[in-house]
């Protein structure tokens, strides 16, 4: 089964390159309107767009014989409890403890993991940022698997700061899209456009910097 679920990632592994296509290519390019070369970017980014998986290949995925027998295999296992024997005995142990107990553990590692991740006496690059976003990621669904053991409002004012930061991470990558065309222009449009980037990155970079102090400041909620 665990082959079938990367089978499963791998077959879906370009959707955010399409969120990041279809953000920059909405209203005719809007994102993209300072630029003298608006037109031809977005004709060449919606010929990237349509080089992608489409709406019915997604239905034919679903509808396919090899995903159903991966729902109903994961099913079963859930159901009948089959991740039992990969257990050791003190996971077992903490399986059966109280569940609060359990999530504050949980949640104090991911916090740990984003303290060494986005450390507060460094600056950061893109690069530096891109590189952590698995670890951002993982650390906000660790929270959103918890989120009924806690007050809304003190995991709101704690998780809003992070879900920026993770959105910021998009914004990168969104223009890092846009990155490779560059060398397909030539003269006052290449440089307009290589100057459009590294203004919308530096920019960028600067809001994550303020929220990235903000998101450290903040106390965990599960310690409140």
């Amino acid at each position: 089964m665990r082959q079938e679920l990367k089978w499963l990632e791998q077959e879906l592994d370009w959707l955010k390159n399409a969120d990041y296509l279809d953000e920059l290519t909405e209203d005719k390019g809007h994102a993209l309107r300072k630029l003298d070369a608006r037109k031809e970017l977005v004709q060449r980014l919606t010929e990237m767009r349509d080089e992608l998986p489409s709406h019915e290949d997604i239905l034919e995925l679903f509808q396919s014989a090899r995903y159903a027998g991966l729902i109903l295999d994961l099913s079963r296992w859930l159901l009948t409890k089959g991740w039992q024997p990969f257990l050791e005995e003190k996971a077992s142990k903490t399986m059966a403890s109280n569940v609060v107990q359990f999530s504050k553990d949980q949640l104090d590692r991911t916090w740990a993991e984003l303290q060494s991740s986005f450390p507060i006496e460094q600056p950061l690059s893109a690069q530096d940022y891109v590189k952590e976003q698995y670890h951002l990621n993982r650390s906000l669904f660790s929270g959103i698997c918890f989120a009924a053991l806690y007050d809304q409002e003190l995991r709101q004012v704690f998780r809003l700061p992070w879900a920026d930061l993770a959105q910021g991470i998009d914004d990168l990558l969104t223009l890092e899209t846009v990155r490779p065309l560059v060398e397909e222009f030539e003269g006052d449009e290449q440089e307009q456009l290589q100057r459009w980037l590294d203004r919308q990155q530096t920019s960028i970079l600067h809001a994550m910097e303020q929220t990235r102090a903000m998101c450290l400041e903040v106390e965990p909620y599960w310690k409140a």
